[in-house]
């Protein structure tokens, strides 16, 4: 690399910085609009809905908390999740039907939460139940604003100790002193690098406040995990009244 062009590094991260700030309030297009509101009017089943609803629910909180209700497994405290039934079993909702098949195989000793969610057989069930509602959906302003945010720490992290690179680079010096500068600014300096980082946060753009869209999905999504949270007797493939007829249409307007 010539020595000059080094200086180039730093100077992408600050560019980057402002190009993730603009990305950041980049509205949503026509088509995200309306394939939103096309996923929106599907039918939605306990488990799709749970991907997107707001507060967030997992799927696998979801069968574990309904095999629980059903008096089908018993949860420790150490997250723990054991059946305790050999010869029972759950509804013929597929999801809990796996679940529970899954549990039965370590009868003993139980699942954790997170060997669960690792199980391919348990991801396989929710692939075949739950399929995505949209293959690609448009991210909330929230989500998008997070992601570039995220991008933008890291760029501001980095930015100290590439900077020390770049100039030593620069200056002609080789070896191993250009990558001992940028890591004495990196980590051995730990304030300066959070405190960029402070500083990129605090001027980072905020999200968006004009209408998400998505929000008829969240909302709908939202309104089935909530009815099912509060009775969750109810068929997993069933939806509250109001999320199917008037609160629905009420969401798309």
């Amino acid at each position: 690399m010539n020595n000059d062009l080094a200086l180039l590094v730093p100077a992408g991260l600050v560019a980057g910085y402002f190009v993730l700030g603009s990305l950041s309030k980049r509205p949503a297009s026509p088509a995200e609009f309306a394939a939103a509101k096309a996923a929106a009017a599907l039918p939605i089943n306990l488990y799709q809905a749970a991907e997107y609803a707001v507060p967030k629910v997992s799927p696998r909180e979801l069968a574990v908390g309904r095999l629980h209700e059903a008096g089908l497994v018993f949860v420790s405290r150490r997250r723990v999740v054991r059946a305790l039934d050999r010869h029972r079993k759950p509804t013929d909702d597929p999801v809990q039907v796996a679940l529970y098949a899954l549990l039965l195989e370590d009868f003993h000793e139980g699942l954790t939460f997170e060997e669960i969610d690792r199980s391919e057989a348990f991801k396989a069930a929710l692939h075949e139940h739950a399929p995505p509602l949209l293959v690609r959906l448009p991210p909330t302003h929230g989500g998008r604003h997070k992601r570039m945010l995220r991008l933008a720490i890291t760029s501001a992290a980095l930015l100290p100790g590439l900077t020390a690179w770049a100039v030593a680079v620069a200056c002609g010096l080789g070896g191993w002193l250009p990558w001992a500068m940028a890591g004495i600014l990196t980590v051995a300096v730990w304030p300066l690098p959070l405190a960029v980082a402070g500083l990129a946060i605090g001027s980072f753009p905020k999200p968006r406040t004009d209408p998400d869209a998505v929000a008829p999905l969240v909302a709908r999504c939202s309104a089935i995990v909530q009815a099912a949270l509060e009775h969750p007797e109810a068929p997993a493939d069933s939806e509250p009244e109001v999320a199917s007829s008037e609160g629905a249409h009420g969401c798309l307007g």
